[in-house]
């Protein structure tokens, strides 16, 4: 009888130890990303560049739901005609938007789609010294594009991302790079 509590003792034991010997590593369901862009304005026919700042919560291993703050800026060069003279200058667009969006994942790639609320500024700076605010106000922001995560060592990832955004009075091919912080 001795010998078969033992062994019923040991055996509890040793499954016990193998039990906690196999750990679980959780899921990481949420991250928080940063990072510049840079792109074109083909609307405005202007450079852009700018940041963004995410938070990404994964519902299961394909959808994923998210909220970005981003600013962006269009400048270009302009020529303005003023009393038979042509005075040069730079001519700014800025939009800070605020967004909700989903995302699909394909593995590392991913589609993402997202609209909010955007806020639109134009300034001219004319080379004389001229100063002009021409178009301020509130519009709906929408983007598309599609991405790839690369992970790395640390659990945290890269994020490359391209597509289109903006307001109805511009709107932006961009490419977007992002740290994730997992």
């Amino acid at each position: 009888m001795k010998i078969f509590t033992s062994g019923i003792l040991l055996l509890l034991l040793g499954s016990s130890l193998t039990a906690s010997a196999q750990s679980l590593v959780p899921e990481k369901r949420s991250s928080f990303g940063i990072g510049p862009s840079i792109g074109y304005d083909y609307k405005l026919q202007g450079f852009s560049y700018g940041a963004n700042m995410m938070y990404e919560f994964r519902i299961n291993s394909h959808w994923a739901a998210f909220a970005a703050l981003n600013y962006e800026q269009t400048f270009k060069n302009i020529n303005h005609a003023a009393y038979f003279n042509t005075v040069g200058g730079q001519w700014y667009h800025h939009v800070a938007s605020a967004n909700l969006g989903m995302r699909y994942y394909f593995d590392k790639f991913y589609m993402s789609g997202s609209l909010g609320l955007g806020y639109d500024n134009k300034k001219i700076t004319l080379d004389d010294g001229w100063k002009v605010n021409d178009v301020n106000g509130f519009g709906l922001h929408r983007s598309f594009g599609f991405g790839y995560q690369f992970d790395l060592i640390n659990q945290d990832a890269l994020e490359v991302e391209v597509g289109v955004s903006g307001t109805n009075a511009s709107m932006k091919s961009m490419a977007t790079f992002r740290y994730l912080f997992r």
